[in-house]
This record gives C-alpha cells, sequence and structure tokens, in this order.
C-alpha cells in the first residue's frame, strides 16, 4: 500500500531493496519516475514497461532476460543504467541512444554484443566493465571519455580505439593483452592482480605500458613489488614504454622492501617523467 501511494503521490526517485519480494507491476509504469534504483528483489515484466521520464535506471536483481528486455525498452530517455548480473542470464538487450552512462558488473555476455551495443550508443561518455568470463573484448567509440575494466581472467585481450578517451581504468592480471589507441589520455590507472612472475611476463608488460605512452599521469597499483621490477635482459632487449609520461605513481598494497631496485626500474620506464612517488 505504501508504494503504491508513493506512484500515486507521483514520486520522482525510488530506492527500493526487499529481498524475496515481487515488484509490483504498476511500478514499472510510472510517469513520474526519473530515478529506479531496484536491490535484491524480483523483477517480473512480461509486458513493455512505460518510464518515460526515468533518466537513471540501477538493477541487481533476480530476472529473466525478457524482463530486462522490457523494461529497459520502456525507458526512452535514459542516461544511466547500472546492472549486476545475477545467476547464469545472458545480457542481452538494446538500449535508448540516450544513454551516458552504463555499468555492467558480474555479467555474462559476448564480445560481438557488446560492440554492437556500444556503436548504437552515440552519447556514450562512460563505459565501466566488470567481465570475468569475457576472453575478448573491442571496443570502438568517439564520444566514450571514460572507461573503467576489471578482468581476473588470465587469458584477456582488449583492444580499445578510443579518440576521444581522457581517463582509463584496468584492473588486471600484469600478462593480460591490452591495446589502446587514444591519442587524448590524460590520465590513466592500472590495477594489477596476483600473477606467476617470469621473462615472458615482463615482455609482455612492457608492451601494455608502452601502449599508454600517450597518457599524462600513470598511476600503478600493485600487490608485489617485483611486477615492475624489470630485469636486465628485458631492459637490454626492450625499448622504455614510457619516454614522454610527465607524472607517474606507484600504490603499494603489500610491504616494500626493494624500494631502490624498484625506483630504478621505474625510471627506466619512464625516463623524462617530472614526479615519481611510491607509496601506500
Amino acid at each position: 500500500m505504501r508504494l503504491n501511494f508513493c506512484v500515486q503521490r507521483r514520486v520522482k526517485e525510488l530506492d527500493l531493496r526487499f529481498e524475496n519480494y515481487c515488484l509490483p507491476k504498476f511500478v514499472l509504469n510510472s510517469s513520474s519516475l526519473t530515478v529506479l534504483k531496484l536491490s535484491q528483489l524480483k523483477l517480473e515484466a512480461p509486458s513493455l514497461s512505460t518510464l518515460p521520464s526515468l533518466k537513471v535506471l540501477s538493477l541487481h536483481v533476480e530476472c529473466d532476460a525478457k524482463s530486462l528486455q522490457n523494461l529497459i525498452s520502456g525507458c526512452p530517455i535514459i542516461e544511466e543504467l547500472y546492472l549486476w548480473g545475477h545467476g547464469k542470464i545472458r545480457f542481452d538487450f538494446t538500449v535508448s541512444e540516450t544513454l551516458r552512462n552504463l555499468t555492467l558488473k558480474c555479467v555474462d555476455l559476448t564480445d560481438q554484443w557488446l560492440s554492437g551495443l556500444i556503436s548504437g550508443l552515440p552519447f556514450l561518455e562512460r563505459l565501466t566493465l566488470e567481465c570475468y568470463l569475457l576472453g575478448k573484448i573491442n571496443v570502438r567509440s568517439h564520444s566514450l571519455k571514460y572507461f573503467i575494466f576489471q578482468s581476473t581472467s588470465y587469458h584477456i585481450e582488449v583492444a580499445l580505439s578510443l579518440p576521444n578517451l581522457v581517463y582509463l581504468h584496468f584492473a588486471c592480471v600484469p600478462n593480460a593483452i591490452i591495446s589502446v589507441e587514444a591519442p587524448n589520455l590524460l590520465e590513466a590507472h592500472l590495477s594489477f592482480f596476483y600473477c606467476n612472475l617470469n621473462q615472458r611476463l615482463y615482455f609482455t608488460l612492457v608492451h601494455l605500458l608502452s601502449n599508454l605512452n600517450c597518457s599524462k599521469k600513470l598511476t600503478l597499483t600493485i600487490r608485489d613489488e617485483r611486477v615492475l621490477i624489470f630485469p636486465k635482459r628485458v631492459k637490454k632487449k626492450c625499448a622504455s614504454p614510457l619516454p614522454n609520461l610527465n607524472h607517474l605513481k606507484v600504490k603499494m598494497c603489500g610491504r616494500l622492501t626493494e624500494e631502490s631496485e624498484l625506483r630504478d626500474s621505474l625510471l627506466w620506464c619512464a625516463p623524462s617523467t617530472e614526479t615519481l612517488e611510491i607509496g601506500r
């Protein structure tokens, strides 16, 4: 009854968190709602929803693919969409081209579907992905300015062509294969998960870092300083990956025991850096 009263009173924002609760269908046909956040409850939308004023939609719910599509399709002016995956549902939906901010976490999707989705969003400025099953990802967009990506996969391959990107954040293993075309990149942040240290890893890491040479500022978050202490053989065979970098910062999540060696290695990576900061 209270929920019905809220909708009848034409509230603009709803944030609902109920376990084992099935959302009433009248909520999904509210003409006044501009923000709808649903968490933990069950979502059933067997028919097309009508949310003509909705601009922000956040879903962390139990639902099927059809209900998800029916809900999203009923939001013609949506600007922000946040989705948390659950169970084994594969995300396969279309969304209004008005979207500017998209977050997909713990989701099951395909690279082909994601590429198609992004190509149909001409105003998309911010994209956040946490996809642990995805092996390859290819993102091309002229509008995207902020890209955040997290994956613990040991076999992840990422290719980005983002001419207007200004901020990039990767959380991945150090041997991830990443290709970046972002000539206007201002700041990048790499967070590395644990990985077996070997010679091949360092060569892959040099390639990864060289893709970020266009960035003005780079922050590296590591758990083991040895990840960034490059062997002499690698330094001999490879050129410095970050010759144009202005500012370099390293954040340690663990103990720092070889600061001198780490600093020397970082100066090899970025010989022209104006500031070098190592801390927690």
